[in-house]
Formats: C-alpha cells, sequence, structure tokens
C-alpha cells in the first residue's frame, strides 16, 4: 500500500518541521445537524424553526515520530509537541492548502512509544463545523455577490455616518454607523473598531443576511459597505 505524504499546518506550524511523517489521510467525524425546538405557551408539543444549528466536527490525524538514536531526542521532540499540539488555531491539510478549520480545542489522544527513537501519535482537533476557504477572507466592494460555495455567514463592514438600511436577497437590518460599524453574522453581533459593542446600533435578523449559494443581492443605504464572504463548506 502506498504510503500517504501529507502533513498538516496547525498555528502556522508544519507537522513536518517537528518530525511528524503522516502515516494515513486524516479521518474527518462530520457534524450533526441538530433542530431548533421551541415552546409555545398553552399548546402541546413542540413547534421547530426551519433553521438549524450544527455540532463540532472532529478531525484525527495519526502520525509516527522518529527521532535520532538517544533516547533524549525523542524526550525532547514530544515535549515540543504536546506543547504545540494545544489551544486554539487554524488547521490546514495540505490536500486542501486553499482552506482552513479553525480548531476549538487541540489534544494528542496517544502517545505509543515502539522502539527508543519510534512512537505513533494520534491527534485530535475539534473544529467549527465549517471549512473555510480563504479567498473568503477578502473584502468585498462591488455587488450583486456570487456565491460558489455552501451557504455562508460573512463580516458586514459599514464605514460613514448616519442611520442606513443593509438589504441582502429582500431581506434588511437597520443600522446606526459612526465611524466604522461591523455585523458578524456567524457569532450574531455588532461591534465598532475598538471592539465596543454596537447591538443596539442595528436592528433586525441576523440570519437574514447569510449568503445563499448563487446570486445574493447587497446593498446599503448610507456608509461605504465591504462584504467578508466567509465563504467554504459545511463540516
Amino acid at each position: 500500500m502506498k504510503h500517504y505524504a501529507g502533513y498538516i499546518k496547525f498555528k502556522n506550524v508544519s507537522s513536518k518541521t517537528v518530525g511528524l511523517i503522516m502515516t494515513a489521510p486524516p479521518l474527518i467525524t462530520h457534524s450533526e445537524e441538530y433542530d431548533a425546538p421551541r415552546t409555545i405557551p398553552g399548546r402541546d408539543g413542540s413547534a421547530f424553526d426551519t433553521d438549524t444549528y450544527r455540532g463540532d466536527a472532529v478531525i484525527k490525524c495519526s502520525f509516527a515520530l522518529a527521532a535520532a538514536e538517544t533516547e533524549s531526542d525523542y524526550e525532547t521532540k514530544i515535549r515540543a509537541i504536546y506543547q504545540w499540539i494545544s489551544g486554539t488555531g487554524n488547521l490546514v491539510i495540505s490536500d486542501s492548502e486553499d482552506a482552513h478549520y479553525e480548531v476549538s480545542r487541540a489534544k494528542i489522544v496517544t502517545d505509543s512509544r515502539v522502539i527508543l527513537n519510534l512512537g505513533t501519535i494520534e491527534v485530535e482537533f475539534t473544529c467549527y463545523p465549517y471549512k473555510f476557504l480563504d479567498s473568503g477572507d477578502a473584502g468585498i466592494t462591488s455587488f450583486p455577490i456570487t456565491n460558489s460555495a455552501m451557504k455562508c455567514k460573512p463580516l458586514y463592514k459599514i464605514t460613514g455616518s448616519g442611520s442606513g438600511t443593509l438589504t441582502v436577497n429582500g431581506r434588511t437590518m437597520t443600522y446606526t454607523v459612526d465611524g466604522t460599524l461591523y455585523i458578524d453574522t456567524r457569532r450574531f453581533i455588532a461591534y465598532d473598531d475598538s471592539n465596543n459593542n454596537k447591538n443596539n446600533a442595528i436592528n433586525g435578523d441576523y440570519a437574514g443576511l447569510y449568503l445563499k449559494t448563487g446570486s445574493n443581492s447587497i446593498s446599503a443605504t448610507v456608509g461605504t459597505l465591504t462584504v467578508y464572504p466567509k465563504w467554504g463548506y459545511t463540516v
């Protein structure tokens, strides 16, 4: 069987630079989709919103660690790897270098030493359930926008002064801007350049501002609008 010669990058560090050899393709456990039930007073049973939400995705990667001939060399490397595989950051897999996953937790699941200078390691990444295309981080100022990926939750930036209306595919959100206003439809929050909460400066449904697959009409009546689409694929 042909050896899988891939690699990962986590927090901008490549597995190749820390002495890890990927021994199998990454195993991705996709996120589960859940309905959003709600209770209506006086009515039996539950009602279900049309929108849904997703749990985490889990990516497992298997590696071999080969050190120099001394026992201490192996221990030095494994300590560095434990320090690296921790916390949060972006994960890139070599077969798709134009995209990344957002990791909320990273941990080493198994660490098995075969001989003094050779061992196997299994790493588990808990990720936001979306594979982000890097191109989705670029700002767009010309509309309409064509989304060639799946439904995405963009970040809107409005620069200017006054009160206006943001319209996306016929759905609206009113806003008041004094300088710069960011509307983050993924995190359901609005803020300014100093990260001050500006939820009181907007009125409308964040979910109504999502971008569908295909053409999306977008406009803002006051200020200059930039859209960071954050497009990609559900995992």
